[in-house]
């Protein structure tokens, strides 16, 4: 990614000074996402007295998202990266349809153009400390969204599961102004290993909401990836625990295929849903590069009680326009629903 230094390497010919900069980085995308359920139209009629309130819902909109990030950091003289980020976005159009999993705290949908929560960092040769709005190990583990597919990057075969991760959004907006999040990684050759903690009110016991622990590790040797993640009562609520297998096999420079597994069979989705629960997804995707044009696929299945198809299906393509990427895909989901976006992404 190219970035824009605000402040380049400040270095002053005196001994011990420490090299500062400022990086503005980001990115954008633009385009048409339609999203078709006739399901979610009959339910919202219903709860209409007029009954028309679902069929005015607009299926195709114009999605755009711009995002600026800002980090601030400054290298010690005794190797120790210290440094702090924070985004301003702002977003227009569908958002991430239901069918294909839950926003996770990010400021999807229509948003305003604001400062998230800012996180501070430590790093010193493969080992990074986060506080703050920090990464969490469970939604940093690879492969978990190598599925997704169009100029938004979605799929079916995601986690639909409930739990913490980075926020692009101000803490405020979500009700969780006092959380604070810790993240411990470490990375060696192939090898990257990540624990985290979040405390969703670190200044009132707040009742209603656990302590979310994470752990994940991956693994990359030859042309193979590995990677396992685990969850404990995600996104604050209690006994909502999920993990996730994934592996991936790239055959050439141009082609990979890889097979992940989604587990969130729980007892929070058991007692929150009426004794329906969110069961477990298993997705086998696969994409390859023909000159600047990337083919990509999956197929999903997931054995949830909430389901209207138990099958899920997606195929998009990518073309390189030469520092921005042409997009689209068509998908289907667990809930009736029918997924397509056309647009163009790009970052500077």
């Amino acid at each position: 990614m190219k970035k824009i230094l605000l402040t380049t390497s400040m270095l002053v010919a005196t001994a011990g000074m420490a090299a500062a900069e400022v990086v503005l980085s980001g990115s954008g995308r633009i385009g048409v996402v339609y999203y078709e359920n006739d399901n979610v139209r009959d339910a919202l009629n219903a709860l209409d007295p007029d009954g028309v309130y679902g069929d005015n819902i607009r299926s195709t909109q114009i999605e755009t998202r711009l995002r600026f990030n800002i980090d601030a950091k400054f290298l010690s003289d005794n190797g120790v990266l210290y440094g702090g980020r924070i985004r301003m976005q702002q977003q227009a159009g569908h958002g991430l349809p239901s069918g294909f999993g839950l926003t996770n705290d990010g400021a999807d949908g229509n948003s305003s153009a604001t400062l998230n929560a800012a996180q501070i960092y430590i790093k010193y040769e493969g080992w990074a400390l986060e506080a703050g709005n920090s990464n969490t190990a469970y939604d940093s583990v690879a492969l978990m969204y190598n599925s997704e597919l169009g100029f938004v990057g979605v799929s079916a075969g995601d986690p639909r599961g409930s739990y913490y991760s980075y926020s692009s959004g101000p803490y405020g907006a979500t009700g969780n102004g006092n959380r604070m999040g810790l993240f411990l990684g470490y990375s060696t050759g192939g090898l990257n290993a990540r624990l985290s903690y979040v405390q969703p009110d670190q200044a009132f016991d707040n009742e209603l909401l656990n302590e979310e622990t994470g752990v994940s590790v991956d693994y990359t040797f030859d042309n193979i990836t590995l990677a396992a993640a685990y969850v404990m009562d995600g996104n604050g609520f209690d006994n909502n625990d999920q993990f996730f297998l994934g592996a991936e096999y790239a055959f050439n420079d141009a082609g990979k295929v890889g097979l992940i597994y989604v587990n969130q069979d729980n007892d929070f989705y058991e007692l929150a849903n009426g004794d329906q629960t969110l069961g477990s997804t298993v997705t086998l995707y696969g994409s390859y590069l023909f000159g600047v044009t990337t083919v990509g696929a999956y197929i999903a299945s997931n054995d949830g009680d909430v389901n209207e198809d138990d099958t899920a299906y997606g195929i998009g393509a990518s073309y390189d326009l030469g520092g921005a990427t042409l997009a689209g895909t068509v998908q289907t989901d667990f809930v009736g629903g029918t997924y397509a976006d056309l647009g163009v992404n790009f970052s500077f």
